[in-house]
């Protein structure tokens, strides 16, 4: 099991299993999950008829292009997309967008075939625990992929995979920071103001990359308060197809994309261990890892220590740095 697995598995199970008996400063969120963004799909162009879908995303669910085909038969897209708010009973149940799409030309196809999905997931997050306003270490984790495949003409191609995050709390950027060993490819990192960070991959970093396909296990922390809200944000924009050319080679088309986000919150578990009673509460419409109120079972217990062992206490101690270079760009 890799470093961030442990980290995350420990503190979903510590984060319920430290619950403590005592009234919890802070209300318990009752907000729902927003969910916005488009699904957009064509065939056809440079004269011939267009045949499209526009969708807009406001639901969890899947959402399905196609497949649409060009009037000539030479050209076709199709893709899917997934929201999942993350409800189902098991200690792995995050809320995750998925999303796959791809457009093919004919050899001799004058048309654009593509398809493009631009989800976003909106959902609040409280710390809680028994002393009012005490400063709590709050992580941020989770894991992402990016896939950009394409063959043909490249002047016909179009295609790009990018997912984020983003978090609104207040003074977060002032303690922002990477939490641990991160895994894969590293996000861009933007602080937009004092009180909202960004993790950002591929064609939702905010500076160019040198990379179309990414792989990432982040943990990222920062100390809140009990009783603050914040809101965190992901989001996904995956596109892949072809567009129409009146020049280019004769040649097959296609490019696909798909990605991935799942983002996961819970305190610091060696901090937790020594401060015991402090948990974060989500929107009762979404997943955080641990569902409902049920008590571990023994074995759930064990596997619990052997992740707090597996982390160490190293990370209590770790000496905070200030505001880092990456925050508040301009």
């Amino acid at each position: 099991m890799r470093a961030i697995d442990i980290v995350r598995f420990s503190a979903l199970v510590g984060c319920l299993v430290f619950a403590s008996a005592e009234a919890s400063a802070g209300g318990i969120i009752t907000g729902t999950a927003v969910i916005s963004g488009a699904v957009d799909a064509a065939v056809g162009n440079q004269g011939n008829p267009s045949t499209g879908q526009h969708i807009p995303l406001g639901a969890a669910g899947t959402y399905t292009v196609g497949p649409l085909t060009g009037s000539g038969g030479g050209n076709t897209t199709h893709g899917a997309l997934t929201i999942d708010l993350g409800l189902a009973p098991t200690l792995t149940a995050l809320p995750t967008i998925t999303a796959f799409a791809t457009g093919v030309d004919a050899p001799t196809s004058l048309d654009a075939a593509f398809t493009q999905f631009t989800p976003s997931l909106a959902y609040n997050f409280e710390v809680v625990g028994p002393q009012p306003a005490a400063a709590v270490p709050v992580v941020f984790a989770g894991s992402t992929t990016g896939t950009l495949t394409s063959a043909g003409d490249p002047n016909r191609l179009v295609g790009h995979v990018g997912t984020r995050i983003k978090i609104v709390a207040g003074g977060i950027a002032n303690s922002f920071a990477p939490f641990g060993a991160q895994i894969g490819t590293a996000p861009d990192a933007l602080a937009s103001n004092a009180n909202w960070v960004n993790l950002g991959w591929g064609y939702q970093a905010f500076q160019p990359v040198n990379y179309q396909s990414y792989a990432s296990e982040w943990a990222w922390d920062a100390t809140l308060s009990v009783g603050q809200v914040g809101t965190i944000t992901m989001s996904s924009n995956t596109e892949g197809g072809t567009t129409g050319q009146l020049r280019g080679q004769a040649v097959v088309t296609t490019s696909t994309a798909t990605s991935m986000i799942d983002p996961n919150i819970f305190i610091d578990p060696a901090w937790l261990a020594l401060n015991p009673g402090y948990s974060i509460v989500v929107d009762s419409a979404v997943g955080n890892g641990l569902v409902g109120g049920a008590v571990p079972e023994p074995s759930t217990w064990g596997m619990m220590l052997v992740g707090f062992a597996g982390i160490g206490f190293a990370g209590y101690r770790r000496t905070r740095k200030p505001r880092a270079a990456w925050q508040l760009r301009v």
